[in-house]
């Protein structure tokens, strides 16, 4: 959290992702739980009693569709001042949930993923063909350290910073066909 400009800056890691905890039970990895997760979050900032700030929430990807969700939430909509999401499309395609759903259960190899230097090329193998020309080595540099963490001290191997059992819900959810626009 953080100040700029007057405004106070919030950051939030969903759960499973970056520094937040892992969810015990992989079948709450869903909007449902998110949702709930960010009333809680608006509830902290903004105790009853104390007046209501208005919230200008700024979701890319899946922090659009939470935020749409949050505000679709009865005497929820008056939280939010401005909702801006990026990324963000009306539908998900089948196949790009079977690509999100590969990519995220897809871990690092132990033995071969041991400094940052190993981690920035896992990254580059990802992202290389998503981002294209926009995957620079400065924004490299930046994400790596971000996205990935030691999971074991002793041989110093890393892997993804995010909860593997997240892709379950991709490949749960694509099993539904008539949900998408094929």
């Amino acid at each position: 959290m953080s100040t700029t400009h007057g405004y106070r800056v919030v950051a939030v890691d969903i759960a499973g992702r970056g520094q937040s905890e892992r969810l015990k039970n992989r079948a709450h990895y869903e909007y449902k739980q998110y949702v709930s997760d960010m009333t809680s979050v608006i509830q902290h900032l903004q105790p009853a009693g104390r007046g209501t700030k208005q919230i200008t929430w700024v979701g890319m990807s899946m922090g659009g569709l939470i935020g749409m969700m949050y505000v679709s939430l009865a005497g929820k909509a008056s939280d939010i001042q401005q909702l801006v999401m990026v990324d963000v499309g009306p539908v998900l395609q089948k196949d790009a949930l079977h690509h999100i759903a590969k990519y995220v259960q897809v871990r690092c190899s132990p033995a071969s993923v041991k400094s940052l230097d190993d981690c920035s090329a896992v990254f580059k193998e990802r992202y290389a063909s998503s981002w294209g020309p926009f995957l620079t080595e400065a924004h490299v540099r930046y994400l790596t350290p971000h996205s990935f963490h030691v999971v074991d001290p002793v041989t110093g191997a890393m892997d993804w910073i995010f909860d593997p059992a997240i892709g379950a819900w991709c490949v749960a959810f694509a099993a539904f066909q008539y949900l998408f626009h094929c």
